[in-house]
């Protein structure tokens, strides 16, 4: 799995350079974002493999693990942020073409902007009941099955 996810990544990235109509912003971020998670997953898999390999538990040093562990928050803060940026991206694109939308178009956009957001609320108001152990919350989700039909069939 490691390999595969090393091959892909890696393939993202040649292939987003080397074919220059995919120049653009989106693809100049996913290029990005495979090489960071190349260096990602390469940070604890290789160490955990050669256990897995080997049959023995490989020891590592109080130095090593420190640097095993700066890496390993480094990258995940790196990928959070790009794709925090990503996302920052894409609104500023979805923001230019609302503004040239025709008005029905901009009806459907602020429904859709609703769903997602009472979606976001009854999931956040689900999980956070999680750690307490509430019951089931009341929160009927008729409408978002409505509006987002596939929802009910991912969970």
């Amino acid at each position: 799995m490691y390999l595969l996810s090393l091959c892909g990544n890696a393939a993202v990235a040649v292939i987003v350079c080397t074919n220059c109509s995919l120049h653009t912003p989106v693809y100049f971020f996913l290029a990005n974002l495979a090489v960071l998670e190349i260096c990602y997953s390469s940070v604890i898999a290789p160490l955990a493999l050669a256990n897995l390999l080997y049959g023995r538990k490989a020891t590592i040093s109080l130095a090593g693990c420190g640097t095993q562990m700066f890496f390993f928050v480094f990258l995940g803060g790196a990928d959070c942020i790009l794709l925090a940026v990503m996302a920052f991206d894409r609104y500023e694109v979805e923001k230019h073409k609302e503004k040239d939308a025709p008005p029905t178009l901009r009806r459907k956009q602020e429904g859709m902007k609703l769903a997602s957001f009472l979606d976001s609320a009854k999931e956040m108001a689900e999980a956070s009941c999680l750690p307490l152990g509430c019951a089931e919350l009341p929160v009927s989700s008729g409408l978002l099955q409505i509006l987002h039909p596939y929802e009910g069939s991912m969970m």
